[in-house]
């Protein structure tokens, strides 16, 4: 489980204009930036699927599982660190061609880190199902926040601020349950993850639609990031609640 802190909680400049009512809108020259922005960053979206995917088959087929048994609290570290590493890396070249290049290999390491959870799904007896379930939530999820990210006729400025106070405790807790093996807590987490994620998927595209300023790079990362959170939180919860060990 991942957490994406880039950006959360911060102010972006935007053009507005108001009527006599005092209703914020934003103006038509900085939508069309925001959709332009959008517009690219699913595209590239789009892309980094082919590497999740072939990432997602490569963890299932060949994760060095004994080396995350024996060693868990150093694989987990040394996972964050690429994980951070990664992200700082496409940030620095997310005005080139080596950003997007970055990405694919990124959205290939976090599909890889899903060989663990699919080992565990096809133990199962509706395992594959479960997956498929968790998929499928996923897209409904993320075309849901997408369309109603736009639906708003201003920033969810506030909603930042929030998400903001909501990832330090997250982080917190993961960093907590690193050494303390309590199962409870380990679900609360899964479904905070969850629900920050869903809530930062809206955040991401309402203010990039809104304020058109954001670079579509960093936008996909971020998406990646969300829609890998979600997919892991639904299936880890599908898993523990739904699984058919007969």
């Amino acid at each position: 489980m991942t957490v994406d802190y880039r950006n959360i909680g911060r102010n972006s400049e935007q053009v507005v204009v108001v009527d006599n009512n005092n209703n914020y809108q934003t103006s038509g020259k900085v939508l069309s930036a925001g959709s332009k922005v959008l517009r690219n960053a699913y595209m590239l979206l789009a892309i980094s699927m082919i590497p999740a995917v072939a990432g997602s088959w490569a963890g299932y087929n060949f994760f060095p599982i004994n080396i995350l048994a024996t060693s868990p609290i150093i694989s987990i570290l040394v996972f964050f660190g690429l994980f951070y590493g990664m992200i700082f890396a496409i940030e620095k070249n997310n005005t080139s061609s080596v950003g997007i290049i970055l990405l694919q290999i990124f959205t290939f390491m976090l599909g890889f880190m899903t060989g663990p959870l699919l080992m565990v799904a096809a133990t199962l007896t509706n395992g594959w199902q479960l997956v498929s379930v968790a998929f499928g939530g996923t897209a409904v999820i993320f075309f849901s926040m997408a369309t109603a990210a736009t639906m708003f006729k201003k920033p969810l400025t506030g909603l930042g601020n929030f998400l903001f106070v909501g990832v330090i405790i997250l982080l917190i807790g993961i960093v907590a349950s690193i050494f303390l093996q309590i199962p409870a807590l380990h679900m609360a987490l899964t479904c905070g993850i969850l629900l920050i994620s869903v809530l930062l998927m809206l955040w991401r595209i309402n203010m990039a639609y809104h304020t058109g300023q954001y670079n579509y790079i960093s936008l996909t990362l971020g998406l990646v990031i969300d829609l890998y959170n979600v997919f892991v939180s639904l299936l880890r919860l599908l898993l523990v609640f739904a699984g058919n060990r007969d």
